[in-house]
């Protein structure tokens, strides 16, 4: 058998899967089902190798081709709308091809030449004749739709929200197929998710979309909020005006415009399993090798087909999730909009970088919105000889317990002789926290814990720049000229000159912005800041360049590395892959840096080009 014979087989049966009925044309019977698909059918241009028939007219064309076809299978795509525009043989009425499909037995690719800016589109399966009669009876498509939202009252929204609400409009219109709102802790996510959703379905005309989650509890907590929430354009509620409902089952009700449920669950339905609620209760990303685990393979569900969902909406998406459930993501043919506070490396890359939100924890306590965080040391009867925790800790509870933290806190240090974790929050959260982590810390090492202390009382405290504060900035980079032994320092004017002002211009506005201070009992006394510019220590546009400076009768007492090391800790968070710097070769501070992870990789006459892979 060819291996155009063999796709073929696979496609035959993708798409009696989907509903359809395969005929060839000698055995032409347009009445044999609501859907049918017609072999090698003649048309003025050449033979097409399907022509979908819904109904007995024609409304689309399938292009197959072989396996190895599948990595160029959009070049075929000029070839399906040949077939569509050209006249079918032995049809009479008067017909339009709407739907075009490219398919090996391994990909499919799928056009509405009725969307504005049409292009493809890949999908899991063909759709079922039903879901094309439908589109067809609609008056404009749901990516039309989304081109013209109405003006946002932004009455009761955050400046964060507004924003967030409004980029995603964009993204929505311009059909990217994946967002991602980074939001802090705090700040609103759910409640910009729901406007969003109230936004699709009113104005995109949705008729369904998934708000996915992974825990039980996540999903409880949006099911309040979904039920609380009354939109500024109407006087009802969310849930009068459209059905909410949280997933306990296998069955989905189809006249619901909201479901929640966790992805182990809607993983279950597809399987048409039943799956205990105890699965619910822990997310699989803190489950020890969460990320070894095989990627879950989704098959064809009749009931709920790929075009069930128009959207869906990932909670807490920075987990995971990405690794191990992908297909249960992809398998439905809809928009996926991703919400997180903490986005890694790999959050940005399933997204395809289109970050349509950027609110920063930094940036939330600088707004008011969150609190500022309380640091806690916990100190061990091990860590107080000297034992390194990173070697105590076995590989699999090593696992654990990193990727606790990297749910439950803000961001930590481990040194010799403490663990330092960044907590936010209000009332006891930090503390409840500290203790569930001296707890874990205590089991996993099996030794005893001998106190932990807050620093609330420590001389100087870490933390963000704060509006107002932004024109101390020019004080710290004038301290930040290196002034050899013996040299009469340079005028104040000299930081006006352009190749210094690229530091402290419009700072906070641009992308990479990111500034921590030192706070010395009320005054700040020194300053790490960030941004991404064509600077001295410019690398790429891609990576951060650093600044830092301290008053000199504060330096020498390790606040310079603490800032440093916060400021890495920070931008790994934010998922940069490396910062850079430059520094004069003489300076002092090229032992610091070295200390703190920076290596050499570009010199000149006078200066040092630093990377520090994060």
């Amino acid at each position: 058998m060819t291996p155009e014979a063999k796709a073929r087989q696979i496609i035959d049966k993708k798409l009696i899967q989907s509903g359809w009925v395969i005929q060839d044309l000698r055995q032409l019977n347009l009445s044999a089902g609501a859907g049918v698909a017609v072999r090698e059918f003649p048309t003025s241009t050449g033979p097409a190798d399907y022509a979908l028939f819904v109904e007995g007219n024609p409304i689309g064309v399938i292009e197959a081709k072989k396996s190895t076809a599948a990595e160029n299978l959009t070049t075929v795509e000029e070839q399906s709308s040949r077939y569509a525009h050209s006249t079918l043989k032995y049809v009479g009425s008067d017909y339009r091809i709407r739907f075009a499909y490219e398919a090996t037995d391994k990909l499919i690719r799928f056009t509405d030449y009725d969307d504005i800016k049409f292009r493809s589109r890949k999908v899991f399966s063909f759709h079922q004749p039903k879901y094309l009669r439908y589109l067809l009876s609609q008056p404009d498509t749901i990516r039309n739709n989304m081109k013209h939202f109405p003006q946002l009252d932004e009455t009761g929204f955050r400046k964060c929200q507004i924003i967030a609400i409004k980029n995603l409009d964009q993204s929505l219109a311009d059909n990217r197929p994946k967002a991602l709102v980074q939001m802090a802790t705090g700040a609103g996510k759910t409640f910009t998710a729901i406007t969003a959703a109230y936004r699709m379905l009113k104005y995109g005309k949705m008729n369904r979309i998934l708000f996915l989650v992974d825990t039980k509890s996540l999903g409880e907590q949006a099911e309040r909020e979904f039920l609380a929430y009354t939109p500024n354009d109407d006087a009802r509620s969310f849930s009068q005006l459209y059905g909410v409902r949280r997933l306990k089952s296998s069955y989905i009700p189809s006249d619901v415009q909201i479901c929640i449920s966790t992805i182990q669950r809607m993983y279950s339905i597809l399987k048409g399993e039943e799956l205990d609620e105890s699965a619910e209760e822990v997310n699989f990303a803190e489950l020890k090798t969460a990320d070894k685990q095989p990627v879950k393979e989704v098959v064809y569900n009749e009931k709920y087909p790929p075009e069930f969902f128009d959207c869906i909406i990932v909670d807490e998406c920075h987990r995971s999730i990405y690794n191990v459930w992908s297909q249960v993501l992809t398998y439905f043919d809809s928009f996926i909009i991703g919400l997180t506070a903490t986005p890694d490396k790999r959050t940005f890359a399933f997204f395809n970088q289109n970050v349509v939100s950027e609110y920063s924890r930094e940036q939330a306590i600088v707004d008011g919105v969150n609190v500022g965080e309380d640091i806690f040391l916990i100190e061990t009867e091990i860590t107080k000889n000297g034992a390194h925790i990173m070697k105590q800790l076995k590989e699999k509870e090593y696992e654990e317990f990193q990727q606790y933290l990297y749910n439950k806190v803000h961001g930590y240090i481990w040194t010799p002789d403490t663990l330092e974790l960044i907590c936010g929050g209000n009332d006891n959260e930090p503390e409840r926290i500290g203790r569930q982590v001296l707890e874990m810390l205590g089991r996993v090492r099996n030794e005893h814990i001998s106190h932990m202390t807050s620093d609330k009382h420590k001389k100087y405290v870490i933390r963000s720049l704060r509006k107002g504060e932004t024109d101390l900035l020019k004080d710290f980079l004038y301290e930040a000229i290196f002034i050899p032994e013996g040299t009469e320092p340079p005028a104040r004017d000299i930081i006006e000159k352009p190749e210094l002002r690229v530091y402290t211009d419009d700072f906070g506005i641009r992308k990479g912005d990111n500034c921590l201070v030192a706070d010395f009992g009320g005054k700040v006394v020194g300053a790490i800041w960030t941004r991404i510019m064509d600077d001295y220590g410019h690398v790429d546009d891609e990576t951060p360049s650093f600044a830092i400076s301290l008053y000199k009768e504060y330096r020498g007492q390790g606040i310079g590395s603490q800032l440093m090391v916060k400021m890495l800790e920070l931008l790994k968070w934010q998922g940069y892959e490396r910062a850079s710097l430059a520094v004069q070769k003489a300076n002092y501070a090229v032992k610091m840096y070295k200390d703190v992870g920076f290596k050499t990789v570009g010199e000149n006459a006078e200066e040092y080009i630093m990377v520090c892979e994060l």
